[in-house]
């Protein structure tokens, strides 16, 4: 069985991505955060989720002070 979120953000590795309200579309994308935002201002969207899609092959561990 194939990870339906996987292959919805596999092609924006690396990339910033605005997605709808139910997460099952991306509606921007851009190397920045400012390109993101100036792509949704373009298509007149308003995105509930903007996030940075690192790459798959790594590992993330936020440091808790």
């Amino acid at each position: 069985m194939k990870n339906k979120r996987y292959e919805l953000l596999r092609k924006f590795e690396k990339k910033w991505i605005a997605l709808n309200k139910n997460s099952s579309k991306v509606l921007a994308s851009g190397k920045t955060i400012e390109e993101v935002e100036k792509s949704l201002k373009n298509i007149k969207e308003k995105a509930s989720i903007i996030e940075y899609i690192m790459p798959f092959n790594s590992y993330f561990s936020p440091l808790c002070l």
